[in-house]
């Protein structure tokens, strides 16, 4: 079966993995440029590394990743509130992550600076091609959209996701370990600073070349000017004035001209998952309320849907049913849900002072 994925993020990667191992023929069509690679590391955690599992790259996720052994919650003077030690959890670049999935494609496979722009129907509603802003089409039997939460095939075959704000925003930073010597952080061991009154933390989690750290922060009591440099170095430095001086630390050692500004949204309603041919994979179907860590597994989660969704329907190769993926969002929605409430709770709690959360 033709399988054209738009968007070659970690859903459309993940997708065109496991489709392509079923045997099918997996086209993928990616926005970007090759070198535009970047973005978040991620702090995988059990139940993530239980995706990886199941599509039987675990190993290679050990192999590349740094393990983190012990998750510790600490108050803004570095004091054990929470841990938990034998987490098995791992963190890892996203461009590295990419890279686990890609080393398993076919060569070429991946068509970068392909910016999507319409599609072609047949007259049952089928989608029949994709069309891309360079003039060129592709054609395919099903079609994947992984174009991410402001996905422009969402807005063309259902209209815009209405979203909703979440009170919890983040600043992430990245320093090479090769610019931070005496960091004071274990590197196997990640951490998360709490502010008493509730509403800011401070997060530091390795990877094996570099530092992650990220300030999380409740809108309704603190505020960046801009995503400017200096204004978000002048933010970090103002929130965690007092704080465990290793947070000073980081602070003179990161560049902040590379730090950004992760404005958290959930999706109000995930009631559609899918469009005749069509499956909607990732944050094009579902934003949770903050956590990029589950948004890997349960993009993973998609992809084994439609998989098994796909399998079923291999030998009508010739004639593709209009409902090939009517069971997607009976599979899928009870799920994300499930996992949106989790999401919502662990948001609650952040926002609540130490002692309410944490009974310290």
């Amino acid at each position: 079966m033709n399988v054209v994925i738009i968007g070659g993020g970690i859903a459309g990667i993940a997708a065109a993995y496991c489709l392509s191992n079923d045997g099918h023929k997996v086209a993928v069509y990616e926005k970007l440029k090759k070198s535009n690679w970047g973005g978040l590391a991620y702090l995988l955690e059990n139940e993530e590394i239980k995706m990886f599992k199941k599509i039987g790259l675990d190993d290679e996720l050990y192999a590349i990743a740094n393990p983190i052994d012990t998750q510790n919650k600490l108050n803004t003077q570095g004091k054990v509130i929470e841990t938990a030690k034998n987490s098995r959890a791992v963190c890892i670049p996203r461009n590295e992550l990419l890279k686990i999935f890609i080393s398993h494609l076919n060569k070429n496979i991946i068509k970068y600076g392909k910016s999507f722009a319409a599609f072609k129907f047949d007259p049952h509603h089928n989608i029949t091609h994709a069309c891309f802003s360079d003039n060129t089409h592709y054609a395919g039997d099903v079609f994947i959209a992984a174009d991410g939460i402001n996905s422009p095939v969402r807005r063309l075959l259902i209209g815009s996701q209405p979203f909703s704000p979440v009170r919890m925003q983040e600043v992430i930073n990245v320093i090479p370990l090769s610019k931070i010597k005496n960091h004071g952080f274990c590197l196997n061991e990640a951490v998360k600073f709490m502010s008493d009154e509730g509403g800011l933390a401070v997060g530091v989690a390795p990877t094996r070349n570099s530092i992650i750290w990220y300030i999380q922060f409740d809108v309704q009591k603190y505020q960046i000017l801009n995503g400017q440099a200096k204004s978000i170095h002048e933010f970090s430095l103002d929130v965690t004035r007092l704080w465990d001086k290793r947070i000073k630390n980081l602070i003179e050692h990161t560049d902040f001209s590379s730090s950004y500004i992760v404005n958290n949204v959930y999706v109000k309603n995930i009631s559609k998952l899918h469009y005749h041919n069509l499956a909607f994979c990732g944050e094009s179907a579902h934003k949770f309320l903050t956590l990029v860590n589950v948004g890997v597994g349960e993009a993973i989660g998609d992809a084994l849907i439609v998989k098994r969704l796909l399998h079923k329907c291999d030998d009508k190769l010739n004639n593709i049913p209009t409902n090939v993926f009517k069971d997607y969002d009976k599979g899928r929605i009870g799920a994300l849900l499930k996992q949106y409430n989790k999401n919502k709770d662990s948001l609650n709690k952040f926002l609540q002072p130490l002692k309410v959360a944490y009974g310290k």
